[in-house]
């Protein structure tokens, strides 16, 4: 179900990106922007979870703006730093390559604002010319996706791919009937915090491997679908 599966995306991406807070309680998505020079985590959030007899309303996260690898760590020091082991390249076959780590909290959330869980997660930076993709990677993933993605299989492993379009405002922004009309639609996911309108395609790509979820994600990255598959299969092909 739809309302059963939304993305954390960008606690606090590179260029003015996004905070986004996922609301299961009410089936949307919310976002606040903030101006700071850090990658943030790209974590999944499951409306349907539950923790106990506790309903997982919502997943709520933030990020060091000071990246704690300016290297590619190794297995056993991600292990040591967050709880779970990943390999990570320097590079992608593609050109993208290894810009910075980012240390991030996330925490879920029930209806009642109870926290049923806190947890750590790592978001890698990968740049090639301008533009950037996020690696995120937590080891408190869920086995439940949006029922819109387009699930790819690759080695055992699904791929779960989806993309949409986000229509930024400024706060004072009063929305018109075509507004309305585009966000019941699902035309545009709406989120407030800009000088201008801003309209930005959303693509996230993410699976789960070895107890570890990882996401590829971008805000108007120039990869394709295809491509982003690539990346993941390649990051599939090296863990150990």
């Amino acid at each position: 179900m739809k309302e059963e599966r939304k993305l954390i995306e960008a606690i606090g991406m590179i260029d003015d990106k996004y905070i986004e807070e996922a609301d299961m309680a009410k089936g949307n998505i919310k976002f606040r922007r903030i101006m700071v020079a850090a990658a943030a985590a790209a974590v999944l959030v499951c409306g349907s979870a539950v923790a106990g007899n506790i309903y997982i309303a919502r997943r709520e996260g933030g990020s060091s703006t000071i990246p704690v690898y300016t290297s590619v760590a190794d297995r056993d020091r991600i292990y040591k730093d967050f709880g779970f082991y990943a390999d990570l390249p320097e590079s992608f076959s593609n050109g993208y390559t290894f810009e910075g780590g980012y240390k991030g909290s996330a925490r879920d959330v029930s209806n009642e604002g109870a926290v049923v869980n806190s947890f750590s997660v790592l978001t890698c930076e990968y740049s090639n010319g301008d533009d950037t993709i996020m690696l995120g990677m937590n080891a408190e993933g869920y086995d439940e996706y949006e029922d819109e993605s387009e699930v790819i299989e690759y080695n055992g492993y699904k791929l779960y791919y989806s993309s949409n379009m986000y229509k930024t405002v400024p706060a004072d922004y009063v929305m018109t009937d075509q507004d309305k009309a585009d966000e019941a639609s699902g035309k545009y996911i709406f989120s407030y915090g800009t000088d201008d309108v801003e309209i930005t395609e959303f693509k996230y790509l993410g699976w789960d491997q070895n107890g570890t979820s990882y996401s590829l994600s971008g805000h108007d990255t120039a990869l394709t679908k295809d491509e982003l598959v690539s990346m993941a299969e390649e990051l599939i092909d090296i863990q150990k």
